[in-house]
């Protein structure tokens, strides 16, 4: 008998608590027995009450057992590597974490089995309902699962739901951490096994899977393996029934008729599996048709299309890497991929593409990741923003949807590591040079914020890790039926998902639009002028659905239609809902007030600091002030920022729109780095300049001590966005759209010239908007369209330019950055320390290194000699080093 074990669990959103109190039981039993329980956590999300499913406390009773959690989910390849490298003992029983004990001599027996090197205990079934697809599933394949049936081929019928092995082997043989999705890593872990000359025994000692997941993630489950398999299948030949059978029709126009079948018919196989009456047969060819429709109807149209007819985005895509190893997504109910470096977008089947909010196109939107993903959903497309829908080139709101265009069948599509979304904006920022700016912003805040906790946490909420309450995009190029049409930011949108926000729960409250002191933060309420985007389903003080493109005051317990005979409860919990959340706005509005009654009474500094804090999150008034001031936020001081609270009473605020920035104004103007931006003061920014002030100057200079606010960091973020992009398609981009005001310099009107941005006019006051009845004089200067005009001669009723446009390049960006730091470096009193040539070899006690990280904030784990690197430590410090 085998005198030492290690047992050894991942669970992804699942609680195995039952399955480690039978293991430990039973462990406990056997005298002598050196064992552990090892359960390892795979990055699973919290649930709707901020818990995780389980946790270390469910496992606290039970002696040598350890949980751990890990923050990002890694896949199932890597947990269980990890797992390995984490057991003390020689031998390693893993364990799915959804599986159950059935036997009381579990672990006794494989003690006592004759295993040497590897063994697969098998599983058994529990009884299922007969609507259940899994359920009806296993039953069907149950007889193969016998210890006799997996002898014959027992390579081929290995599994890592109970399995045995040496530590030394699996050492020596890890799982392929490729495999980041589920399915197939088992097998592929048993081919090379059986390629290495190791002997898989199957004893007779099953673990019991009872617990059958619902018809429409198995099918979501199945479909993922799918993938997988067509992904790793030059592996896998000859391990897969699959791939063995597909390999077999050596017909082509048999698999042509089968996807041709998927594509007409797939949908209505799809909703048979997920309802209560799911058929085997239909399984079959559903799965079949799936894994060969992955092979993609769209390399058979490039592979059947002379060169010189293809068209534009199909020169791109196979120019790019668009072959037949390319994962085809069209069918998958949830996507999750990478962020891309530059993906390609298609956009087919518009009659016309929209030129307002409410003008509502339907139609296909085509992407390929650049990095073998590939899918063609339906879509929804309108207009987004509001004075950018003046331009040629318009933003778009895209809404994926089912087959008929309906959201409410919508899939779900996740990059990287964002919130999954059905929903996104493709941002074309018109006046914009490198067609990024904006995102670069938002890169630059997100490493701002990088050391302070999430703000749903900071609200007291902890579902999800995922949510950034801010947006972020990376660039695409969009054609439109095959034909360039421009370079794109493929944007998160201002989604209750991207919040961390429930649409239903009072105090997750979202507000966005034109949120200042005129409307909202000084006692009167305008509700005409922002909306309320969470929670949702609300109703109007008129009784009516409240309506987020129309917004209207809320209903309250005062309005006469606020109970409504015979009225169903949905619609009366909707109205309880509305008055609530109509209760905390008017809250909000009145912080103003009740804080000027404290100050009154004379309330000492510290007591004001405490009575703002209690109603505002300070750290994110203060983070997105600093924010505001280093890219001059020039539209970011009365609308354009987002505030949002989890618990209906304290604050936050995040930045959003941020395509005026780094010099960039509304109609493309440049605005000069020493020119202050328009203080912030409106709302709770009013406190935060009487009691805060130095707060700002002190997270300004932390920010660059970090460097963060170093030059060489933030031009790093730029210039990432445009080498992402690449020379190629900006001349595409300036070809296509010409009049971009970046493009080329102003054209003016005889009797006016421009004013120079170096010209001290543009630090004074009082030079007053450009007026047609006025009459202007040699030298006399007036705004208009956000730039500085001066008369040359004596002049009425003729505007400044014919045309407003500011060339706008790199050099300029750049040198803006380094005018910006040195001026904010004056105006928050910040002289920088000497670099310090040292290399730390042991941190002091009280200064023990938490991280090492780039000058883009990027986490490392061994520094470079002749770079320099920002040391940050545990108790907050954080030191800049250059490495000899």
């Amino acid at each position: 008998m085998k005198q030492e074990l290690s047992i050894l669990i991942p669970i992804y959103n699942s609680d195995c608590t039952s399955q480690v109190a039978a293991l430990s039981r039973q462990a406990e039993a056997i005298e002598g027995l050196k064992y552990e329980i090892i359960v390892a956590d795979d990055g699973s999300d919290r649930m709707d009450d901020g818990r995780w499913m389980m946790d270390d406390g469910q496992l606290s009773a039970f002696p040598h057992v350890r949980f751990i959690r890990r923050e990002q989910n890694v896949g199932r390849a890597a947990i269980r590597n990890f797992l390995c490298n984490e057991a003390q003992y020689a031998w390693l029983l893993f364990m799915d974490g959804d599986m159950t004990i059935p036997s009381d001599d579990f672990v006794r027996r494989w003690l006592d089995a004759d295993v040497e090197q590897v063994g697969y205990g098998g599983y058994i079934i529990g009884r299922g309902e007969e609507t259940n697809l899994r359920y009806l599933y296993e039953r069907q394949c149950e007889a193969m699962h016998t210890a006799e049936e997996r002898r014959k081929r027992p390579f081929m019928h290995f599994h890592t739901c109970n399995f045995l092995i040496s530590k030394p082997l699996m050492q020596q043989y890890p799982f392929d951490e490729r495999f980041h999705h589920y399915g197939y890593e088992d097998v592929l872990f048993g081919k090379r096994l059986r390629q290495a000359g190791i002997r898989i025994v199957h004893p007779d000692n099953p673990a019991g899977f009872f617990d059958y997941e619902d018809n429409a993630h198995f099918v979501s489950k199945t479909e993922e393996g799918l993938r997988t398999l067509k992904e790793f299948r030059s592996d896998l030949r000859g391990y897969s029934q699959m791939l063995t059978f597909v390999d077999g029709i050596h017909i082509s126009a048999v698999k042509s008729v089968i996807r041709l079948w998927h594509r007409l018919f797939g949908t209505w196989e799809r909703r048979n599996l997920c309802s209560e009456k799911p058929s085997l047969r239909l399984f079959k060819l559903y799965k079949l048709g799936y894994f060969l429709t992955l092979t993609k109807l769209l390399l058979l149209l490039i592979l059947s299309t002379p060169i010189a007819a293809q068209t534009p985005f199909i020169t791109a895509i196979t120019e790019r890497g668009y072959d037949e190893n390319v994962q085809d997504l069209s069918d998958s109910m949830t996507i999750k991929i990478d962020e891309p470096t530059l993906a390609f977008v298609n956009l087919t089947g518009f009659s016309k593409l929209p030129t307002k909010k409410t003008d509502v196109q339907k139609g296909y939107l085509e992407m390929y990741d650049g990095n073998g993903h590939y899918f063609r959903k339906p879509v929804t497309l309108n207009g987004q923003g509001d004075y950018t829908m003046r331009y040629p080139k318009k933003n778009f709101s895209c809404h994926f949807t089912d087959a008929t265009w309906n959201e409410d069948g919508a899939p779900d599509l996740k990059f990287g590591d964002w919130v999954k979304q059905d929903g996104f904006h493709l941002k074309a920022f018109y006046t914009d040079y490198i067609r990024g700016l904006g995102e670069a912003a938002y890169k630059l805040f997100s490493q701002m914020i990088a050391d302070r906790p999430p703000y749903w946490e900071r609200g007291g909420y902890y579902e999800s890790s995922k949510a950034r309450c801010f947006p972020d995009g990376f660039p695409c190029i969009v054609y439109v039926k095959g034909d360039f049409y421009g370079i794109y930011a493929w944007q998160l949108k201002k989604h209750r998902k991207n919040m961390n926000q429930k649409k239903k729960r009072a105090s997750h409250i979202h507000l966005d639009g034109n949120l200042n002191d005129q409307y909202l933060f000084k006692g009167t309420i305008s509700w005409n002028r922002f909306e309320v985007r969470t929670p949702k389903t609300l109703y109007t003080i008129q009784g009516e659905v409240y309506d987020g493109n129309s917004p209207k005051e809320l209903i309250d317990e005062n309005s006469p239609l606020y109970i409504v005979d015979d009225e169903p409860d949905s619609i009366r919990k909707a109205k309880e809902l509305s008055a609530e959340v109509k209760q905390h706005i008017q809250e909000l509005s009145q912080y103003r007030s009740v804080l000027t009654d404290i100050e009154a009474q004379e309330a000492s500094i510290e007591q004001m600091r405490q009575e703002i804090e209690q109603r505002f999150d300070t750290d994110a008034l203060i983070d997105y002030a600093v924010h505001y001031y280093f890219t001059r936020n020039g539209d970011g001081s009365l609308k354009n920022w987002q505030w949002f609270t989890y618990d209906g009473h304290r604050w936050m605020v995040t930045p959003y729109d941020l395509d005026q920035t780094f010099g960039v104004g509304l109609y493309g103007n440049i605005e000069p780095p020493y020119r202050p931006v328009e203080k912030l003061t409106s709302g709770p920014f009013y406190w935060i300049n009487k009691y805060y002030a130095d707060d700002i100057a002190d997270r300004y200079i932390t920010l660059r001590e970090n460097g963060v606010f170093d030059y060489d960091n933030v031009v790093a973020i730029i210039d990432d966005w445009r080498a992402r992009i690449g020379e190629a398609f900006y001349a595409a981009e300036e070809e296509r759209w010409p009049l971009s005001p970046c493009y080329s310099d102003a054209v003016c009107n005889s009797g006016w010239e421009t004013v120079p941005l170096d010209d001290p006019e543009y630090y004074l006051s009082g030079q007053g908007s450009y007026k047609a009845t006025k009459e202007y004089h040699t030298g006399d200067v007036c705004w208009l369209e956000g730039r500085l005009w001066r008369a040359t001669t004596t002049i009425t009723g003729v505007k400044p330019f014919i045309t407003n446009a500011n060339k706008d390049s790199e050099e300029r960006i750049h040198n803006w950055v380094k005018g910006r730091i040195e001026f904010l470096d004056t105006y928050f009193a910040y002289t920088p320390d000497a670099i310090e040539d040292i290399i730390i070899a042991e941190s002091p006690k009280d200064k023990r290194l938490a991280g090492i990280y780039t000058l883009a904030g990027i986490k490392i784990s061994t520094p470079l000699t002749g770079k320099t690197y920002i040391f940050r430590y545990s108790n907050g410090t954080s030191r800049k080093v250059h490495i000899q």
